[in-house]
């Protein structure tokens, strides 16, 4: 968005920013950029902050700027009210821009005891908030805002429920001015530091709080210094905030070697300098908005490394203009640090490209232009309408999602905690409920039944509270079908629309074993969400006569897609099976292919990872082992999550789930995101995704000859192995990532909310 796009001649001229103080800081800042940016548009700013100047308030003096300080106290200072309330009397602004959730209830009451101007409220990062507890003092102050801004979806997501905001949030992105490399600045400060020219510098820019995940740069840095990365030190300016988080730092820092490769170096005041010095620009962070520091290091053309927290995954882009890995993940951290340190081509590419994101995204121009957009908004409100030409990107719909969540296992819980940590995430105000079993086995009728009646409740409730736009149901066949649309009847009685999303692979088996009256309450409820969500074409030729009035629309499931494995063909090969241990998932046709295969010159082992959903089945499995005489090739894995689930990806050479019955299995996909090659069988969604010979081999249920002859085709053929592995990740790539699915879901809440595609 350009600067001029805000029309000259508006009836915003001046501007009070109320801010608690200027120290410092990500939002400290953002309120100097603007304000200096109103100045030079010829828009009269005004700065109060609630205690005491800080240094950006002196700088912002020192520049011109108007700037207040009440030299309050934390707690309800009368005084300081009334202070504010002569202030904005005296200086009578057009809008009243309030940038912290502790000056919102001052502005508040000043400004009912004054002129009564629009109030603005603009939330920056989640770093030092509290946003577990709402409280009722700011709850009452938003009945007089006129709108909410936010730096990030995210940020918008959780001050939005946290301050029960129910209109769209304008997302205003950060910006910052652009950096000229200066050689001589660096050359100074190594000089000053006594790095010599070799040394390879990293930097970190922020207050030493743990929310920053300086533990896990440490801990990184010792990955680095153990896989002799050369010469390298990593400088960490930023004041020692919290003194027992520092204590423990330095407490790490001891570590044999580790002090001489990690310099803490306290607040600094010359940070351009700094930018200068750095080889290259790291942020641990394990929270954050939108880290301004981030974009100033973008702005001084430094190749980056970022955790994907908060704002930075819509920021940049994995592998294009940054490196992004997960959140308290030091393993993934030192790789992508040793990565740009070894590649001087990389990081002058990515830096190049991060400075041109600022010029075009994330510059001071840019930022200014957002907030005049929505002042002007606010001034076309005041006047009776708004201002259709303001270029503002508001958060998406309102989302309420229902489904199991770990510690439960299975497809559709992977599927739901995917989606949780997702972008969809960002684009939508989405609230997720787990409507997942919870009580134990065994449990009485009574209590059951008041268990399921607390969870209609506690649903109802979220519903009233977050005033969702649609409400997103996973399910499956069954007992959880039934309870699923006792949720969609509470859903439709508050006048909610409803998206079903079947998973599961007997859906129709069971939609056929109803009788007619369950069957006709199954299709009325079906026909009843304004629409159905399946996995594929096949589903819907499938389920559409048990309910031809219901909006069928399809959305494959989608994976993330973790690192390329550098898998190696040597040692023993492994074929995985991730699966319940019921009998529908096939085990017992592997336990009898590998038996075969096992004549035929197999030496590998399949490692079988789930659970059993009925007692006793592991047992039967085990004898069945037995009797077929290939007791050292099988191992039971249990049930595995997280670091374990991708242990076992990496060990396997292949992936094998011989199914009488699948939706899109969720572990399959997984399994070809890491590069496997699968062999499965031509049920439900399945042969959509697999091609036979290409991304690995499609077999008939129960034909456990072909099973045994494709286990030892992969297991003597590294090449073939190779090749299907590299287009299983394609296939993933191309069609059935996360993001894509993402899309798909988007797509369906815009079509059913009338929304264009933005």
């Amino acid at each position: 968005m350009a600067a001029d796009t805000y029309p000259a001649g508006s009836a915003i001229q001046r501007v009070a920013i109320i801010v608690a103080s200027m120290p410092p800081g990500g939002k400290e800042r953002v309120v100097f950029h603007l304000a200096t940016g109103l100045a030079a548009r010829g828009i009269k700013p005004l700065v109060v902050c609630l205690e005491e100047r800080g240094e950006f308030g002196e700088r912002l003096a020192d520049q011109g700027v108007a700037v207040e300080a009440l030299g309050s106290r934390w707690g309800w200072d009368f005084v300081a009210i009334g202070r504010l309330a002569r202030l904005l009397r005296g200086f009578r602004p057009d809008i009243i821009n309030v940038h912290d959730r502790a000056s919102l209830p001052y502005a508040f009451a000043a400004n009912r005891l004054s002129i009564r101007a629009p109030l603005v409220v603009s939330c920056h990062g989640l770093l030092f908030q509290d946003l577990s507890h709402p409280r009722h003092v700011e709850r009452l102050a938003m009945r007089d805002v006129r709108r909410v801004t936010a730096v990030s979806a995210e940020a918008a997501r959780e001050y939005a429920r946290l301050l029960a905001w129910s209109d769209p949030v304008d997302i205003v992105l950060n910006g910052v001015p652009m950096m000229p490399r200066e050689p001589d600045l660096g050359r100074a400060v190594r000089e000053e530091l006594g790095l010599p020219p070799q040394m390879f510098v990293f930097l970190a820019v922020g207050n030493v709080v743990p929310e920053k995940g300086y533990e896990d740069l440490l801990d990184a840095a010792a990955r680095l210094r153990g896989a002799s990365a050369g010469q390298f030190i990593i400088l960490v300016a930023g004041s020692q905030a919290n003194k027992e988080y520092w204590q423990r730092l330095a407490a790490q820092c001891e570590h044999p070697g580790l002090g001489k490769h990690v310099r803490f170096l306290g607040q600094r005041r010359d940070t351009p300098a700094l930018y200068a010095t750095a080889d290259a620009f790291v942020l641990p962070s394990r929270k954050e908005g939108l880290p301004m520091v981030l974009l100033e290091a973008m702005a001084a053309g430094l190749p980056c490394v970022a955790t994907a927290v908060g704002g930075v995954p819509d920021a940049v882009e994995h592998g294009h203009d940054a490196m992004l890995v997960p959140p308290a993940c030091p393993e993934d951290l030192a790789k992508a640090m040793l990565d740009l340190m070894g590649n001087p081509q990389a990081r002058q590419k990515l830096g190049a490209l991060a400075r041109h994101r600022v010029e075009t995204t994330y510059s001071v121009a840019h930022m200014v232009a957002g907030y005049l957009n929505v002042y002007g908004c606010v001034a076309g409100e005041s006047a009776g309408g708004r201002d259709a030409g303001a270029m503002i990107t508001h958060i998406g719909p309102r989302v309420l999602m229902l489904g199991p969540l770990p510690p439960s296992v299975g497809g559709m819980e992977t599927v739901l905690e995917n989606l949780q940590g997702s972008s969809l995430a960002r684009q939508c105000q989405l609230t997720v409920l787990n409507n997942g079993k919870t009580t134990p086995e065994g449990r009485p009728f009574v209590a059951g039944a008041a268990a399921q009646a607390g969870l209609a409740g506690h649903i109802a409730a979220n519903i009233l509270r977050h005033r969702p736009q649609l409400v997103h149901i996973h399910t499956c066949s069954g007992f959880t079908f039934w309870r699923d649309t006792v949720h969609l009847a509470v859903a439709r009685l508050l006048w909610r629309r409803v998206i079903w999303h079947i998973h599961g692979g007997k859906f129709e088996e069971f939609l056929a074993s109803l009788g007619s009256v369950r069957r006709r309450l199954a299709r009325a409820a079906l026909q009843s969400a304004a629409a159905v969500v399946v996995l594929g074409e096949d589903w819907v030729a499938r389920l559409e006569p048990f309910a031809p009035g219901a909006t069928w629309r399809i959305v494959a499931n989608g994976v993330p897609l973790p690192r390329d494995d550098n898998r190696s063909s040597e040692g023993t090969f492994a074929a995985l099976s991730l699966a319940n241990l019921e009998p529908g998932k096939g085990p017992r046709d592997l336990v009898s292919a590998v038996a075969l295969a096992q004549r035929n010159g197999f030496a590998g082992e399949v490692l079988l990872a789930g659970r059993e959903t009925e007692p006793g089945q592991k047992d039967d499995l085990l004898k069945h082992i037995a009797a077929c005489g290939c007791d050292g090739l099988v191992r039971f894995l249990g049930v595995v999550t997280g670091p374990d689930k991708e242990a076992a990806f990496r060990r396997a050479n292949c992936f094998v789930l011989p199914s009488y019955a699948e939706g899109l299995p969720m572990a399959m996909l997984e399994a070809m995101a890491h590069g496997l090659p699968v062999i499965v069988t031509r049920v439900g969604a399945i042969p959509e995704v697999v091609t036979d010979g290409v991304e690995g081999f499609l077999i008939e249920p129960g034909d456990v000859a072909a099973l045994a002859d494709r286990l030892l085709r992969l297991a003597s053929d590294a090449d073939l192995r190779s090749r299907m592995g590299l287009a299983a990740r394609r296939r993933v790539e191309a069609g059935y990532s996360l993001d894509r699915m993402v899309e798909g879901i988007l797509a369906v809440y815009r079509e059913i909310l009338g929304q264009e595609s933005r």
